[in-house]
């Protein structure tokens, strides 16, 4: 299925791309019409980086323990799954604490956190203040969580049934409860703790921390996607102050950073300055689909630790980027 999933969403992209290329051939003028092209072009771009996942997600067997990072597990599928809250309902994640975990696979805890989303959203009060809290934490040892890993959607609402409840308690490695505080609805979802345990040195994979900014939802997919298939651990920014906010929480453990140029709140410009402020040797790859930023990309200021990378790229790709600059750092 994923195979002919694959070959139709190849054609799709080359129609895509062959339609803006007509169009920008025979069309100069009303800037609209400039930015369905551009609208086009990067829907061909989209379905090609989709298509690279699922190759790469088709040809995955089985893999040893892989640390998943909660928080930014989290974040990410939730800002791809915007669609099914209602609207002017919003949802903010807090991560209280960074979080690893080690026995759940991320197929299991991804259908746990979609099912949950859909509980909380179908039962939220619909208003222009509506809104979905997250926080993630550890449960106090004193607790009857035990330390476990918690996840605590607190809303205006409805608080979800027993049915429900018990359809999302059948994920494995997943205990949920819910509780009416107050003016609110508490939706409770424990991981096992077992799932948090470093696992035994003999079992360790250690791989190396890498730092993805990229505000584009299926670019960020992909490329984190590539990463993780090159051996990398990932962590993922929706846009430049995230991104600062998590190099600067884990800055000694980050081995290499891939940085959009062009995102919302801060450019990657001014991440990359940010890093290059508290450490100069790390290795940066530094992104771009705009042909404008590829000579700033790859001048950089005489940072020999740097380099650029056109979007959009494939495996090989990216691959022969990191190998390239490790090998120019010495690393």
């Amino acid at each position: 299925m994923s195979e002919k999933l694959s070959i139709r969403m190849e054609r799709i992209a080359a129609e895509l791309e062959r339609n803006a290329s007509q169009i920008r051939a025979n069309f100069r003028g009303d800037s609209a019409i400039v930015e369905r092209i551009q609208e086009l072009e990067r829907l061909s771009s989209s379905f090609a980086c989709l298509n690279e996942v699922l190759q790469l997600d088709a040809s995955k067997g089985s893999h040893g323990i892989e640390a998943i990072e909660l928080g930014s597990e989290v974040r990410e599928l939730y800002s791809s799954l915007k669609s099914l809250l209602p609207p002017r309902v919003e949802l903010d994640v807090e991560a209280l604490e960074d979080i690893r975990l080690y026995s759940l696979s991320k197929r299991g805890l991804s259908f746990a956190l979609t099912e949950a989303l859909v509980c909380v959203a179908e039962r939220v009060t619909q208003d222009f203040k509506s809104r979905i809290h997250l926080t993630i934490e550890r449960g106090s040892s004193r607790s009857a969580e035990g330390g476990c890993p918690v996840l605590r959607y607190s809303y205006t609402g409805e608080p979800v049934g027993k049915a429900d409840l018990l359809a999302l308690s059948k994920t494995p490695h997943v205990g949920v409860s819910s509780e009416v505080e107050g003016m609110h609805s508490i939706l409770t979802i424990v991981l096992d703790c077992d799932a948090s345990k470093h696992p035994a040195p003999s079992e360790q994979n250690e791989r190396p921390l890498v730092l993805l900014a990229e505000d584009e939802g299926v670019l960020r997919l992909a490329i984190r996607t590539m990463l993780e298939s090159l051996g990398y651990d990932v962590v993922v920014a929706e846009d430049g102050a995230e991104a600062i906010d998590a190099f600067a929480r884990r800055k000694s453990e980050f081995q290499l950073a891939l940085v959009d140029l062009q995102m919302p709140e801060v450019d990657g410009y001014g991440v990359v300055a940010s890093i290059r402020a508290s450490v100069e040797d790390l290795p940066i790859i530094r992104m771009s689909g705009d042909s404008n930023d590829e000579l700033g990309g790859m001048a950089a200021e005489g940072d020999e630790c740097s380099s650029f990378l056109s979007k959009p790229f494939g495996i090989s790709d990216l691959k022969l980027a990191i190998d390239s600059l490790h090998q120019r750092v010495g690393v």
